[in-house]
């Protein structure tokens, strides 16, 4: 009922927290045909984790997957520590890693770096 109070007062779009099954997802895009639903899938939460696909099929317009790759990380850099306590190394790991260049790429070095010779005194 909240839900289609929201929807009445104008939102853009909908979540309704936590439904444990695709079966009660299926009966929220039921009752509520008329918005966009959001999917919040959290791995390890109340709610299953479907695909897009299967969300869309039940009604969902709009996923979010807030904390995947938070947890993924987290358990990455947690096994980094337990081998770099074990062996001091992470050197029989290295497939396990991104290589150097790339993770300066993502972060943006080269443009930091451009920008910062833009600036630099003589």
């Amino acid at each position: 009922e909240r839900a289609k109070m929201a929807r009445d007062t104008g939102v853009d779009a909908l979540f309704v927290e936590a439904p444990e099954s695709a079966a009660d997802m299926e009966a929220i895009a039921k009752a509520l045909p008329d918005i966009t639903l959001v999917a919040n899938m959290v791995e390890k939460g109340k709610t299953p984790l479907l695909t897009p696909a299967e969300l869309a099929a039940l009604g969902f317009r709009l996923v979010v997957s807030p904390l995947s790759l938070l947890l993924a990380s987290t358990q990455a850099m947690t096994r980094a520590a337990q081998q770099l306590s074990e062996s001091g190394t992470l050197r029989d790991h290295l497939a396990e890693i991104a290589p150097f260049d790339a993770f300066n790429d993502l972060v943006g070095l080269p443009e930091h770096i451009a920008n910062e010779k833009q600036y630099r005194q003589p």
